[in-house]
């Protein structure tokens, strides 16, 4: 797996991973792409009427802090499945685009404002 959006990762402690994110990029409405909009992201399946969830990363991540602008530290429960790992299937979403966004504004990709092919890893 290498990293995309994710610029790499680390193990902090046996729970925490240190993943920054890369600098420059943008979401293709012109907005930076920030570490405010990965955990936005992984809530995703708050959505009213949400029909998918990212129920896998978020059943081995218990929280995502944002550390800086750039970084977040994925906390973990003790699983064999690893942030990384986790997080290389989701596409991270723009917070700004998509804030009370519903279902219907997702189909009608008017809140599903993305960075383009690249996912957080790529597996």
């Amino acid at each position: 797996m290498t990293p995309s959006l994710a610029q790499s990762w680390k193990l902090i402690d046996d729970l925490t991973w240190g993943i920054p994110a890369r600098k420059g990029v943008t979401f293709h409405d012109g907005s930076p792409f920030t570490a405010d909009d990965v955990p936005f992201t992984i809530d995703v399946p708050n959505v009213l009427n949400s029909p998918n969830s990212f129920s896998c990363p978020r059943a081995a991540s218990r929280r995502v802090t944002k550390v800086d602008d750039h970084t977040v530290d994925p906390h973990q429960a003790p699983s064999p499945q690893q942030p990384p790992n986790d997080l290389s299937n989701v596409f991270i979403v723009s917070a700004k685009a998509a804030k009370a966004a519903t279902t219907a504004d997702f189909n009608s990709r008017k809140a599903a404002i993305g960075t383009g092919p690249t996912g957080w890893s790529n597996g």
